[in-house]
């Protein structure tokens, strides 16, 4: 089973990568992070995957009443 940290030092992690975190915050969750190899992978893989999320292209969703037409007119007629 994968490492998964308590809930509120994935709320740390959350508030660090969006900049949202205190320096009281970010001081436990360096400390956390260097406690154990396993809180600092855990730690580093959403810093990477966070850092990646950046340079996937935008894409904008295609309006709700297309696509549901276009649904329709794949499904058969029940």
């Amino acid at each position: 089973m994968a490492f998964l940290p308590a809930p509120e030092y994935r709320i740390l992690i959350m508030k660090y990568l969006t900049h949202s975190v205190d320096a009281k915050e970010e001081h436990e969750l360096r400390h956390w992070v260097d406690q154990h190899p396993d809180h600092a992978a855990y730690f580093e893989k959403l810093y990477d995957v966070w850092d990646r999320l950046h340079t996937l292209p935008r894409t904008t969703p295609p309006p709700i009443d297309d696509a549901w037409n276009r649904l329709v007119n794949i499904l058969p007629d029940i």
